[in-house]
């Protein structure tokens, strides 16, 4: 009986000192800074427009493009930045994967998914007449 106690009361601890061991592993992960990265960045200068051409030209360039396309499906990576160059500095967060869902005439879809977990961070959805947005970890709709 004692015996038996001994080697429970062992693997008790073994367990302990291994989970120790991996928490202590994962720290330096947590503490590299991969989630996001702060830059000092300097204002570029502006150059002029490159086209010459007026409201209406541009609309029936993007109108005969949209006639073209009947649907699209893609994998995206979305590399979010806060700041730039007009406030001189740059927050780069973590890219996000998800992918982008389009047929017409009027839907719409854009989902974003966490890095290594792959759960949604945000899912947009269109019909044509409305947007809405679903952030799950919130548990909201907009």
């Amino acid at each position: 009986m004692t015996s038996r106690l001994y080697s429970q009361l062992a693997e008790r601890i073994l367990m302990r000192k291994s989970g120790l061991k991996l928490m202590w592993l994962c720290m330096p992960l947590l503490l590299t800074g991969c989630l996001y990265h702060t830059r000092r960045i300097q204002q570029p200068i502006v150059a002029g427009p490159v086209l010459d051409s007026d409201a209406a030209q541009l609309i029936d360039g993007v109108n005969r493009r949209y006639r073209e396309v009947n649907s699209l499906t893609a994998r995206v990576e979305f590399e979010v930045s806060v700041g730039g160059a007009h406030k001189g500095r740059q927050t780069d967060y973590s890219s996000i994967r998800g992918f982008i869902l389009f047929r017409k005439p009027q839907m719409l879809r854009v989902v974003g998914e966490a890095p290594l977990v792959f759960t949604r961070i945000f899912d947009l959805a269109s019909d044509g007449t409305s947007f809405t947005l679903q952030i799950p970890s919130k548990n909201r709709a907009i």
